[in-house]
Formats: structure tokens, sequence, C-alpha cells
């Protein structure tokens, strides 16, 4: 029985990185397939890189274990982003 959640096993950008092109798409790979909804229900960006409210929408392409997520806009210049994965990520088994 499978009793052992998720595990980011690389990002792109790399934590901690510092001037990323604007045009950044970030990329999670992980330690197993997910539950794709619960990925895109626990990824939040701080602040948001949407110009306004009707481009808010985040966008995700899924291959096997890696998920890229492409950003509704280009990073704005000398701003600092937290992208943070909350824990409600699930492999496709639930846990």
């Amino acid at each position: 029985m499978d009793d052992i959640p998720p595990r980011i096993l690389s990002t792109a950008p790399e934590s901690n990185a510092t001037r990323v092109s604007r045009a950044t798409r970030l990329s999670f790979t992980f330690s197993e397939p997910l539950n794709r909804k619960s990925f895109e229900d626990a990824i939040f960006i701080t602040p948001n890189p949407a110009r306004s409210e009707d481009d808010a929408e985040l966008q995700f392409k899924w291959r096997g274990k890696t998920v890229d997520v492409i950003l509704p806009d280009s990073l704005r210049e000398q701003r600092t982003y937290v992208v943070t994965v909350g824990t409600g990520v699930r492999d496709r088994r639930g846990v």
C-alpha cells in the first residue's frame, strides 16, 4: 500500500533563483504522478503575475511526473515573487 506522499524532486527555475527571465515558465518534477487538480489547487504565486483579474488564470501542461505552469503574463522587473506549493498535493491514489 502506498502511504508516501509525492515529493518535489526538481524545479525550474531553481529555488531562490534571481534574475530569471520575465517570460519564465515554472516547471516542477515530482516523485510520482499527481492528482492534477490537487496540484492546480495547491499552487500560489505572490504577488499575482497577472496584469488584470481577467487574465489571472494559470495554465498547466502535464508530462508524466512533470508539470509546467504557464503564467498569465510576463513577470515584472525588479520584483520578488514567491511560489508556494501547498500541502494539499496528492498522488493519483489520494496520498
